[in-house]
């Protein structure tokens, strides 16, 4: 079962697919090779990372996926210098057991031709 939309605690989800509630986040950022999130200051962002982890501490799946809608993005990274509460809110997400995944697309004028994951490096 796929519900999309999902509230939760003080948050909507995107998603909840199964008993496992999934975040996703776009990646618009990117430097040598390197998709970065966020692109702004993010309080929600690191709302979603808190209230996930939460979930998965309680026992509970969870999962924040990153997708970089961008052919030269090999992978995904927080980026600290933009806003570091997001990227120790992402860590201690996934320290927590919060199943963190990023992919990539590649895009061309008649759509998305490629997708593949890529690493997240933390």
């Amino acid at each position: 079962m796929i519900r999309a939309e999902v509230v939760h605690g003080h948050s909507r989800f995107d998603f909840q697919v199964g008993g496992m509630m999934v975040e996703v986040k776009s990646v618009t950022l990117a430097s040598g090779g390197a998709g970065r999130f966020p692109d702004a200051v993010s309080a929600r962002a690191a709302r979603h990372c808190d209230e996930l982890a939460a979930l998965a501490a309680a026992g509970h799946p969870a999962a924040i996926v990153f997708v970089a809608q961008r052919g030269d993005v090999e992978s995904v990274a927080p980026e600290d210098a933009i806003d570091p509460a997001f990227g120790v809110a992402i860590r201690a997400a996934a320290t927590a057991g919060v199943l963190v995944l990023a992919c990539a697309i590649d895009i061309t004028p008649r759509g998305a031709a490629r997708a593949r994951r890529v690493p997240v490096l933390l």
